[in-house]
């Protein structure tokens, strides 16, 4: 999968070893050459994950801290929330947080978005020192 996955992907050539992979993988992750896409690479997170790496949350943090307009920045929220790590859910609500009027186009990925979703990107968003800019029915108890 993993080879299958950087096939014709960049000049990084995977070799054998699990040890050199990793190593490899790192520095893709290190060398800021990203593919250039709207959409952050759920993918490349799946596998950096399944190889334990720490970096998949710089590259998520910095996807999100760049001129971007990732349009599945709910579904990274979502994918961060059930498989982790929890920092980007915090980036992710940091991203919303200060790029809202990007967030709220794309009604599609808002009406898929389950309430137990708003609630957590709402507590990682309301900061006393950054207040909640969600949408005020998002952050309004239901009775």
């Amino acid at each position: 999968h993993l080879r299958r996955f950087w096939k014709d992907r960049n000049e990084f050539q995977l070799p054998d070893t699990s040890d050199d992979t990793v190593k490899t993988v790192v520095k893709y992750l290190h060398c800021g050459l990203f593919p250039t896409r709207e959409k952050i690479d759920i993918q490349l997170l799946d596998v950096a994950s399944a190889l334990q790496l720490r970096n998949l949350v710089i590259y998520v943090e910095q996807s999100l801290t760049w001129d971007l307009d990732p349009s599945n920045v709910v579904s990274i929220a979502k994918y961060s929330h059930s498989r982790g790590p929890n920092l980007l859910v915090w980036s992710c609500a940091q991203y919303i947080k200060l790029h809202l009027h990007r967030i709220i186009k794309w009604d599609e990925e808002w009406k898929n978005f389950d309430f137990e979703y708003y609630e957590i990107l709402c507590n990682e968003m309301s900061d006393g020192l950054y207040p909640c800019l969600l949408p005020k029915f998002l952050t309004t108890p239901r009775s």
